[in-house]
């Protein structure tokens, strides 16, 4: 088995689309939004006999002796693609491709793998991560908690007036939701001001990113951001005016998406793993029932990584 590192520009993107299918966080664009923040797009290939095998897309960022990969970057679900031809063997296909990564020199790697395409391997250590999923594929689905219908009710008696992001009306005034999310968090955001134009721009080919705007009489009240990942609607971001929040847009927004994606396919709503000492976080995902799902995040450092 032969796996190799291919960067975009080195790969036949015909070759491997049959594998990667209709997936947005193995797509090109969602590859190419990293190079906003310093990433490089990269596909680990494994063939054997010449024929294609599998392949595990990934960012890297920094430069050795610094270099990191992920797969992929923000806790977005990394994802080994088999060939039809290698779907018997999957594990070994696998233990071929972390051998290969494991020796790639990467300070650090890390692997979501939500889709338990992994096996054990050494020198990778596996930490679970918890996410909820909440079936939303029934039309007359409703959030069980009756706090939350009475909130999105609310909401719908406020007037709150959602669609879609507009890169050119928003823009300025997401900025500032930003900065006041991060004003009271304590903490600075990841994500630069070239990350966000150019998630704004691939929203605007890719509905895969559905980016949700909300006003209130003129009044910017909240900005969530979604991802469609098969039929996973995975809750991304979300910042909002502390001060509108009476209007419950946190428990509309998600109500009113998850219902328009579920008439195209979906199936879950995602609420994604919960940072640490969050307890309120834990609390909103709680009353949206749904069922717990775990899943691993392989961890690899070495060198300096072990201490970065």
């Amino acid at each position: 088995m032969k796996v190799s590192r291919y960067s975009l520009s080195e790969i036949s993107w015909e070759a491997i689309a049959p594998l990667i299918g209709d997936s947005f966080f193995g797509s090109v664009g969602f590859a190419n939004l990293w190079r906003a923040i310093g990433g490089k797009p990269v596909y680990w290939i494994a063939e054997e006999n010449g024929a294609l095998a599998a392949v595990l897309p990934g960012v890297e960022f920094g430069f050795a002796p610094f270099k990191r990969f992920y797969a992929m970057p923000d806790g977005c679900y990394g994802r080994l693609f088999f060939a039809d031809s290698h779907t018997d063997n999957k594990e070994a296909v696998a233990t071929s491709c972390l051998d290969a990564l494991s020796k790639a020199g990467y300070v650090k790697t890390y692997i979501y793998d939500f889709y338990a395409c992994l096996p054990a391997y050494r020198g990778f250590v596996g930490s679970n991560r918890h996410t909820t999923l909440v079936d939303v594929s029934s039309p007359g689905w409703q959030p069980p908690e009756r706090n939350i219908r009475q909130e999105i009710r609310k909401a719908v008696r406020e007037g709150i007036h959602i669609e879609k992001f507009n890169l050119v009306r928003h823009f300025s005034q997401f900025l500032h939701l930003v900065k006041v999310s991060e004003r009271r968090i304590g903490c600075k955001c990841t994500f630069s001001t070239e990350f966000f134009k150019a998630l704004a721009a691939l929203a605007e080919e890719d509905k895969r990113v559905q980016w949700v705007w909300s006003e209130h009489n003129g009044q910017v009240v909240s900005s969530h951001i979604f991802l469609v990942e098969h039929d996973n609607l995975l809750f991304w971001q979300m910042y909002f005016e502390k001060t509108l929040t009476f209007l419950k847009p946190n428990q509309y927004v998600p109500f009113v998406t998850a219902k328009r994606l579920a008439r195209e396919g979906v199936k879950w709503l995602n609420f994604g793993a919960s940072p640490e000492n969050a307890p309120g976080v834990v609390f909103y995902k709680k009353k949206w029932g749904g069922k717990p799902y775990s899943y691993n995040c392989y961890v690899m450092r070495r060198g300096l990584g072990k201490f970065l």
